[in-house]
């Protein structure tokens, strides 16, 4: 049967020579339309253009493979009616080599057909998300490290104004903020060039034509008109006769001061009357007879919006002189020289590194194949390269999906290759701007708008109407009839959802989606049209109907606790309850039936805004509620339990001496040793690394020295269990270990998984799926790890630390078909494309994320970087004009973005919507409104605050209840009925007809539980549901030791006991060393020495002092040591012995080294080592109370607090405890480093003298920055 278009459908897929912006609306069958255009181009009867011809581009490759599919399917479909048409056959054929692809699969073409152009090594590959990750975090670190080497106070003072901690990591995060968005401009050099030549305004007349200042303006105007629009209605009702006498010289007043705000154009028009009018005090008089207090209510809180809206310009944007702002912007111009710069470098440096390694991310695509295209003549304006005129001759169409996400780099991209500048009128996109919610991707939906305004509307009734009346009919004659050259389209029809939930979004969305907030105006042309003609009428009419059902947190149930966590769960259980419902008693048709059937598991999707912290909560409840459900998160991958196994295992065998992974390893389902037996096998070799005492257990006869003393009267028969256990772990453990110089890592760990039994064991626990999936992930990464030019396996542990170090995860591996029966809990972006047929819209009432508004340097890509002006003399800071401008522009965007992303969840329903969120007190709800002002739409700060005051009072289009906290009571009690129904024996016929009468058979199963009740033993019964409830009321007596970490680092008790500290000190002068594991020789790329400084510094310089012979230092003549050639001779020792790489030497300095050598520190270390009596790097693992760590914590806990002791040695009967610190420093003065670290290095002494029963007399910190020791 063939497909019957609509007609502006059919418009789309006709129209030729004309440039073609259509504006689809969800459900509107646009993919459809567009496979059926290029169908319809390539079979045209009288000029058929070849598939080759064609560029189509597409969002995803999924949508690219998905197009290419349905392509081939209707070539296929018409050979088959035409099988000896010679163009379909060529067609078919050219199917596979088609330029239907995403964005970068275009830029790939042109980079490869033209990488001669821009210098490029043509063997170039894309980099791993994670490999570029890790690369750019080094890369920055380097650089920031040479900005502190060079000792310049302005890039000091920036960086204790703008970015000051414990580490680098607030500077690293803001110059990767401003590198991101700036690689996502066209010329990324010039944007930051841009952003600094606003810093440096001078003059009022450049102020006033500044981005920024516009935005401002602009702003100025909206409220201005919403401040008229509230005056208007009270001059209004102050002429009804029942008007509030005592108001009318204070709305007289009111109407001036309006009358004098309408007339300002200008800024300083602006702050010179706003400064001049003050809010006036209304009049206390009471009412005179006749007169309506209703009435004088609204004129007072009219009044009273108007004066807040005054004062919010006042405030916020109008408050400073000219002359204020330009001292604002003269004062930060060298905090932005040097971000600008910064970045800059690091922007050179990162693709430096990139070109070294022959690596590419997208950006680079984009813009190389933009460097190939588009170039800059000598008057500085850009025009098409001699590639970009070859290319666009190829191309009969430019064609792209998804066009309201395109970005300024993409739209440039594409006007360079299409007809445009060669008089063509070739392009096509294809879009929905209520639908772009990729802002965080740096979409512009400016760009859609820009055009949908600007191009002219079709109006199809078998012709166009253009600007002057003239018809201009669909076809070829359309460019000579019509003097326009781009039309626009509304495909406004949706064939998706029933008409309930059309209702339900056109009467939100009409007063919600206005030009003033976000540019689009919800109008006819915009609003869904019911076109799913094919659903026939509901057997439960009622059931369709879209409801809203808040949660109200003010009632009587969460008095005591109203947390964020308690509301998630019970707005979760409102989910299930609503869920059970529905698929008991809910309605959907099925189209290949072609009849009404019960709701399956995955007829049903909750969408959330976002899955951190509650997705996981809705999937736990649902499924306690017994209902299959899945989340796919983003995060968990690395903390799974067999993936950090498997990991412990590979670094046992890179390094056995390795005691906590061992010791893992040893206590898991691997080695199986029980607690008891990790025990024995401590106390008889108490002295050992866990790696020696398991070796030595394991020999067959075990010297009777080393016995322990019997633990209980079967001492011999639990020796020999321990030795066997060890001597069949050792077995599968030496022989893997013999193979990992020779074997590649992904069959490296396919083999530890083969061998120890543990890939079988992981998929037998429960979630064993889940668990084998993780771990054939774990396979596949090394495999793709090894796929980037790495190899070894201490290469890939390091890879996978320092993913972990920069928190990079996945997520786990999604089990679920689209077809799995069971709720998908998803984010809304997720669910962009998709439809299903009960959607529930759940989190309503969470709070927008603001955080682009916040923090004291702001971006925007039209108005630049905004900084707030500090003072460091001072410690004074406050919002620059233009920093507060572009946080107003931000927050209009991301709200604006916010709209749209609730336009797209609420259309992703066919046949039932749902809304579900909290209200803080369910008694001061808003009323509906007729129209939503301004500063309400602007305002809001979560989707109730738009949904409340828009929603329809008809309860038909939208069915808004309020849950009160008692539902939760009853749902558990309604469980516990359910379970005990399940007990009983349920009969084994139903009432007749349950197979097509509309609810018999839910309502036969339930009157079986219900009816069956009066029948049974009561006593009976109601021991089980008491048993039932009291097992669900059962609250776990040690939930708060649970909560415990397990095992502490003394780092991670230093950083939380430092953490309240700081803030209050502001800037940190000692910033804590990165924890970088050593890198040796093998895994580096050759490098400069300098190159080397970086993070990694710290781990060198400690694993030179753990190696350095103390002996080598020897005495001169004059009676002085050499101790400055005894480091050279140690350093070419350790490079002779693969100790150390070139790199690594040129860190040590040895004049810095033998500067501390020759201290009397030094002088006392060595003499410790002459004598045998100097330790270094001593791991420890000590108990501790929790309370001493954490007050708060219970006092009968204990936390394993673990840490590694630089050195030690004995002097006069006790221990001298030392710690070197090898931190970068910004001042000379070493004051405050030992209190900084007082905490870690009060836990090495404690942890010194628990192990040993010596005293420690002193403890000494070894500052290499300062080349001092400091007493602590």
């Amino acid at each position: 049967m063939s497909v019957k278009w609509t007609e502006e459908q059919q418009a789309v897929i006709s129209l030729r020579e004309k440039n073609l912006l259509v504006s689809a609306a969800a459900g509107s069958g646009k993919t459809a339309v567009l496979v059926e255009r290029i169908l319809s181009l390539i079979t045209d009867p009288e000029h058929p253009v070849n598939l080759d011809e064609l560029l189509v581009v597409t969002f995803t490759r999924a949508a690219a493979g998905e197009m290419k599919e349905r392509i081939g399917a209707a070539l296929e479909k018409k050979l088959a009616e035409d099988p000896g048409n010679v163009h379909l056959q060529q067609q078919g054929a050219l199917l596979h080599h088609a330029q239907i692809s995403t964005i970068h699969g275009f830029c790939t073409s042109v980079i490869q057909n033209y990488y001669q152009r821009i210098d490029l090594d043509p063997g170039y590959r894309i980099g791993d998300e994670n490999e570029l990750s890790m690369i750019k975090r080094e890369v920055l670190g380097n650089v920031i490290e040479e900005r502190y080497a060079q000792n310049r106070p302005e890039f000091q003072n920036f960086a204790e104004s703008f970015a000051s901690g414990k580490t680098d990591s607030r500077l690293e995060e803001l110059v990767l903020q401003v590198y991101e968005q700036a690689v996502s401009e066209p010329w990324p050099g010039e944007w930051l060039e841009k952003c600094r030549k606003t810093s440096t305004v001078t003059k009022e007349e450049e102020l006033e034509k500044a981005p920024w200042m516009q935005a401002v303006l602009a702003e100025a105007e909206k409220r201005k008109e919403s401040i008229r629009l509230l005056q208007a209605k009270n001059l209004g009702d102050m002429r009804r006769e029942d008007a509030p006498s005592c108001y009318a010289d204070n709305i007289a007043y009111d109407r001036d001061a309006v009358n004098a705000l309408c007339s300002c154009r200008t800024y300083e028009d602006y702050r010179r009357t706003l400064a001049e009018w003050e809010k006036n005090r209304l009049s206390s008089r009471r009412l005179q007879k006749g007169e309506d207090a209703g009435l004088k209510e609204q004129i007072k809180n009219r009044h009273n919006q108007i004066w807040d809206q005054i004062a919010v310009l006042r405030g916020q944007y109008f408050s400073r002189t000219v002359q204020e702002i330009l001292q604002e912007m003269e004062d930060t111009a060298p905090f932005m020289e040097e971000l600008v710069q910064l970045t800059s470098d690091f922007m050179a440096a990162f693709g430096e590194e990139k070109r070294k390694r022959n690596l590419c991310d997208f950006s680079d695509l984009e813009h190389f194949a933009l460097r190939i295209l588009l170039e800059k003549g000598e008057d500085g304006t850009l025009r098409r390269t001699d590639a970009a005129r070859e290319i666009s001759g190829r191309y009969a169409a430019v064609m792209i999906d998804e066009y309201q996400d395109s970005n300024y780099i993409q739209e440039a991209l594409l006007a360079a290759v299409s007809g445009n500048g060669e008089g063509r009128n070739n392009r096509f996109m294809v879009g929905d701007i209520k639908q772009s919610i990729y802002g965080f991707r740096q979409a512009r939906p400016d760009l859609f708008l820009e055009k949908y305004h600007s191009y002219l509307p079709f109006q199809e009734k078998n012709s166009c109407s253009g600007q002057d009346g003239q018809t201009v009919p669909i076809g070829r004659e359309a460019k000579e009839r019509s003097g326009e050259d781009s039309l626009r389209i509304d495909l406004f029809q949706n064939f998706r959802s029933r008409a309930q939930i059309l209702d339900t979004v056109n009467a939100l969305f009409r007063k919600l989606m206005v030009p003033e907030f976000g540019g689009i105006t919800y109008d006819d042309a915009a609003a869904l049209h019911y076109g799913a003609a094919y659903y026939p009428g509901c057997p439960d009419p009622d059931f369709p109907d879209s409801e809203l059902l808040l949660l109200d947190r003010g009632s009587e149930e969460f008095q005591e606790d109203h947390g964020r966590d308690v509301m998630i769960e019970a707005e979760a259980r409102l989910v299930a309850a609503k869920i059970r419902k529905l698929q008991r008693e809910g309605w959907v048709w099925d189209k290949d039936t072609e009849a009404f059937r019960r709701p399956e598991w995955n007829d049903f999707a909750v969408l959330l805004r976002s899955v951190s912290g509650w997705a996981d909560v809705f999937v736990k409840v649902l499924n306690e509620e017994g209902i299959p459900a899945y989340s796919l998160s983003r995060e968990g991958y690395f903390s799974a339990m067999e993936v950090v196994l498997v990991l412990d295992y590979l670094r046992i065998l890179d390094n056995p001496r390795q005691e906590i992974p061992f010791a893992a390893v040893l206590h898991s389902p691997i080695g199986n040793l029980t607690d008891t037996e990790m025990a024995l096998l401590k106390t008889t070799f108490p002295e050992s690394p866990v790696y020696e005492a398991a070796e030595k257990f394991a020999q067959p006869d075990l010297p009777a020295e080393k016995k322990s003393e019997p633990l209980s009267g079967e001492e011999t028969e639990e020796t020999e269990v321990l030795r066997n256990k060890l001597q069949t772990f050792f077995e599968t453990y030496h022989m893997l270990r013999a193979q990992v110089s020779f074997t590649a890592v992904h069959d490296l760990v396919q083999e530890v998984l083969d061998r120890t039994g543990f890939g079988d064991y992981a998929a037998s626990m429960p979630a064993g799926e889940q668990r084998k999936a993780n771990l054939d992930m774990l396979t596949e990464k090394a495999y793709a790890f090894e796929q980037t030019g790495n190899c070894g396996l201490f290469s890939f542990i390091r890879y996978i630390e320092r993913m972990n170090r920069y928190q990079i995860d996945e997520g786990e591996v999604n089990l679920y078909s689209e077809n799995e029966n069971i709720v998908r809990v998803m984010t809304i972006h997720k669910s962009k494309g998709l439809e299903f047929p009960i959607v529930f819209v759940s989190g309503l009432g969470k709070q927008f994320n603001l955080s682009d508004q916040k923090g004291n340097v702001l971006l925007n890509s039209r108005l630049g970087i905004g900084l707030e002006d500090f003072h460091p003399e001072t410690r004074i800071k406050h919002s620059t004009l233009q920093r507060s401008a572009i946080a107003l522009q931000n927050s209009l965007e991301s709200r604006a973005e916010e709209l749209r992303v609730l336009y797209v969840a609420l259309t992703r329903a066919k046949e039932k919507l749902v809304m579900t969120g909290v209200v803080a007190d369910a008694a001061g709800l808003p009323e509906p409104e007729e129209s939503i002002p301004y500063t309400k739409l602007t305002g809001a700060r979560c989707y109730l605050d738009w949904i409340l005051p828009a929603r329809p009072e008809d309860r038909k289009i939208l069915d808004t209840q309020i849950v009160s906290g008692s539902f939760l009571k009853e749902e558990e009690e309604r469980t516990a009925e359910h379970y005990v129904g399940n007990l009983r024996e349920i009969p084994g016929t139903l009432p007749a007809g349950e197979d097509n009468q509309a609810d018999t058979g839910a309502d036969g199963i339930r009157l079986t539980v219900e009816e069956g009740a009066l029948t049974e033993d009561k006593k009976k019964e109601e021991q089980i549901l008491q048993t039932l409830r009291r097992i669900s009321a059962f609250s776990y007596p040690y939930s708060r030791a649970a909560s415990l970490p397990a095992k502490m680092t003394v780092s991670e008790l230093k950083k939380a006991e430092l953490e309240e500290m700081q803030e209050d000190r502001g800037k940190e002068m000692y910033p804590a060393e990165g924890i970088v594991p050593y890198i040796p020789a093998f895994m580096r790329e050759k490098k400069l020495p300098e190159e080397t400084a970086g993070a990694s510094r710290g781990t060198i310089w400690h694993h030179f002092l753990q190696t350095f012979d103390y002996s080598q230092i020897k005495e001169t003549e004059t009676g002085e040591t050499d101790a400055e050639e005894a480091v050279r001779r140690e350093k070419q020792r350790m490079l002779d012995d693969g100790i150390l790489s070139q790199a690594d030497a040129a860190v040590i300095s040895e004049k810095t080294m033998a500067g501390f050598l020759s201290s009397d520190l030094g002088e006392r270390m060595r003499r410790a080592a002459r004598k045998g009596s100097l330790h270094r790097e001593q791991p420890f693992v000590l108990d501790v109370p929790a309370d001493e760590i954490d007050s708060s914590w219970p006092v009968d806990e204990k936390i394993l607090v673990q840490g590694i002791i630089d050195a030690y040695f004995e002097e006069d009967g006790g221990f001298i405890l030392v710690d070197y610190k090898t931190d970068r420093v910004r001042t000379r003065d070493g004051r405050d480093l030992a209190e900084k670290y007082r905490p870690q290095l009060l836990f090495y002494r404690k942890a010194l003298e628990q192990i040993t029963g010596t005293p420690v007399r002193e403890t000494w910190l070894y500052s290499f920055a300062l080349g001092k020791k400091i007493r602590v």
